[in-house]
């Protein structure tokens, strides 16, 4: 499923418990599983927020500029690519929902336990 952000920019509002993003256009992304950041150079790193372990990746940094694409996959993990060619990837959980966007006019999409979506187009 393609999530309609391509084109836009995000920015990191918190890590706390979990890695929110949100942008100017009413988006915003919540991800409570591990994240996958993938640099074009193939660094790759896993990050798991409801952890308390730090990591030296600087989130704004990797999240600047673009997004080229995001969309989700069979499984049910969600895939950010951006212009950079940065991509960050949220795993999916058998037990807990994974990710949550929510965006303008109530558009929702909830990776729930297992890798199953459940949607709500907007008003």
């Amino acid at each position: 499923m393609e999530i309609p952000i391509a084109g836009q920019s995000l920015s990191v509002e918190s890590t706390e418990y979990a890695l929110v993003l949100g942008n100017d256009n009413g988006f915003e992304i919540q991800a409570e599983a591990p994240v996958e950041f993938e640099t074009p150079s193939g660094d790759k790193r896993r990050v798991a927020f409801d952890e308390e372990d730090h990591f030296d990746l600087d989130l704004n940094t990797f999240f600047s500029g673009k997004i080229a694409s995001a969309f989700t996959g069979s499984a049910g993990e969600l895939t950010i690519l951006l212009e950079s060619g940065n991509r960050a990837t949220v795993t999916t959980d058998e037990d807990y929902e994974s990710w949550t966007i929510v965006g303008p006019k109530g558009y929702r999409v909830v990776c729930m336990p297992g890798g199953e979506l459940a949607t709500w187009s907007p008003e």
